[in-house]
């Protein structure tokens, strides 16, 4: 069952709020191109500061020493995990050992 509907448009209310605009070109238009394009000084800076390239420079220092830091901390963690490991399984090796020996001397008895 198909619908169709016509819509209209009063648009002459519109045209005469528009025909009452005024525009005026004429008037003091001595600034019209004049700051088209320019940049702020103060927000966008030539040449960077040296206190930027100090930070800068620090903050690649601190990055470095905060890389060398956490190698060093990777490091320490893996050996002592492998420290763990290798005291675990000798615990275990010891501890069958004891038992073998325990059921050793029970059986001979």
């Amino acid at each position: 069952m198909p619908f169709t509907a016509a819509v209209s448009f009063d648009l002459t209310e519109l045209r005469n709020k528009v025909a009452k605009i005024k525009v005026n070109p004429r008037g003091n238009l001595w600034a019209t191109g004049h700051f088209m394009g320019k940049k702020s000084v103060v927000d966008a800076p030539l040449m960077p500061s040296s206190r930027i390239q100090r930070m800068d420079a620090l903050d690649m220092s601190e990055q470095s020493a905060l890389t060398d830091m956490l190698q060093e901390f990777l490091r320490m963690a893996m050996d002592t995990q492998m420290e763990t490991q290798e005291s675990r399984s000798k615990d275990l090796e010891s501890n069958m050992l004891l038992e073998i020996l325990q059921n050793y001397l029970q059986n001979r008895k």
